[in-house]
């Protein structure tokens, strides 16, 4: 089960009420919302895990507010976008941001390999940092789009190169 206050995107927040613990009834959320929205923000309620069909609650995506679908997200002196409504879970892991910043101290002049690359994050960083090229794998076409974009806002783009398949796959094609 997700925690009940998930990530936040510093104008809005992404819950996720992937099981019975946390929903809704009626037009009353649970969950908590630990400060006001400023005009601008967008809430994004998440309701389409496939555990919800394990346990007979519809699926559903509901947003709340008349922000940006997209978000700009600046971590670890780099910029990346997440893709807060169609984007897999809440479209960026806060919690790997120390990973993150480790792993692209270790880049310099490397050949990276991203693989589940989602939006970049570790591979976009890895190629700030001076990786010489930067491989990112993952099967969603949306989220490569993603991470590419976000090679270009960091002047990058030159070095990362989008790799779409499953990643089990194409490593043992390696």
């Amino acid at each position: 089960v997700d925690a009940p206050l998930d990530d936040f995107f510093g104008a809005g927040l992404g819950p996720a009420a992937r099981s019975l613990a946390f929903g809704r009834q009626g037009n009353r959320y649970y969950f908590f919302f630990s400060m006001p929205f400023r005009s601008g923000a967008r809430i994004v309620l998440r309701n389409d895990a496939p555990s919800r069909r394990i346990e007979g609650l519809p699926e559903a995506v509901e947003t709340i507010g008349d922000g940006e679908e997209e978000t700009v997200i600046r971590e670890n002196g780099a910029t990346f976008l997440a893709d807060l409504g169609g984007g897999q879970k809440t479209g960026w892991f806060f919690d790997q941001r120390e990973n993150r910043a480790r792993v692209a101290a270790l880049a310099s002049e490397a050949r990276v390999l991203d693989a589940y690359s989602y939006a970049g994050g570790f591979g976009v960083l890895a190629a700030c940092r001076g990786a010489s090229t930067v491989t990112l794998l993952d099967r969603s076409e949306g989220a490569l789009a993603l991470a590419m974009r976000a090679a270009a806002r960091n002047g990058v783009e030159a070095r990362c190169t989008a790799l779409r398949g499953e990643v089990f796959a194409e490593l043992e094609g390696l």
